[in-house]
């Protein structure tokens, strides 16, 4: 689970779950853990980023009642290049 809080804004960028543990609950789990830290912390607003790496959490996310208006989509997708 990979989350953070930015200007009192708390968004969720990744969350992993094995597959022989999916459907069990843990995903849901991890996400009500971020969501009572980012609680204590006072966060405003939620966020989850919409990627092609969260494809497969969306519908636990949409489950946990994020709407579409909470869900920020990645339009671009970011490289780090090295240089030789």
């Amino acid at each position: 689970m990979i989350g953070t809080i930015d200007h009192n804004q708390g968004c969720i960028y990744r969350i992993a779950v094995h597959p022989d543990y999916r459907r069990r609950g843990v995903g849901k789990t991890l996400v009500e853990a971020m969501e009572q830290r980012f609680q204590q912390r006072k966060v405003s607003q939620v966020w989850v980023a919409g990627d092609e790496h969260n494809k497969v959490a969306m519908p636990l996310y949409e489950a946990m009642g994020y709407g579409a208006n909470q869900i920020m989509s990645a339009f671009q997708t970011l490289s780090i290049l090295s240089k030789a």
